[in-house]
């Protein structure tokens, strides 16, 4: 499976031992779930029973709209049983805002795991 690219946003899958997907740069597009829903649609096939981490630290923005389509990942996620951590900066100020709502999600899901960095 290939990364992601659009504009200044970046979705980077390693895939070894531990799979990890690091977000990197800004996410502002007004619609992100019509750009990345086939992209992680075909990454969860790849995933299904696996563990992953997801690495939120080097974004360096995201704007409210990208808030959905990271919930329905986590939610998928979680429906195709993929042990998930997620982390993101505790350190700047709309990580942490956004992230913690994310938490509060994430209580009522099997697998899935939001952790500070």
């Amino acid at each position: 499976m290939s990364n992601f690219k659009h504009d200044n946003l970046e979705i980077i899958l390693e895939k070894g031992q531990k799979n990890k997907i690091f977000w990197r740069g800004i996410s502002d597009n007004r619609d992100p779930y019509s750009l990345i829903d086939g992209y992680f649609t075909k990454v969860l096939d790849e995933l299904k029973n696996k563990d992953l981490e997801i690495d939120f630290v080097e974004l360096q923005y995201m704007n409210s709209s990208t808030v959905t389509p990271i919930i329905k990942l986590i939610r998928d996620l979680n429906n195709n049983a993929v042990k998930t951590t997620v982390f993101y900066d505790k350190n700047l100020n709309w990580q942490l805002a956004s992230f913690r709502a994310l938490e509060t999600i994430a209580k009522t899901l099997n697998h899935i795991t939001i952790k500070g960095k």
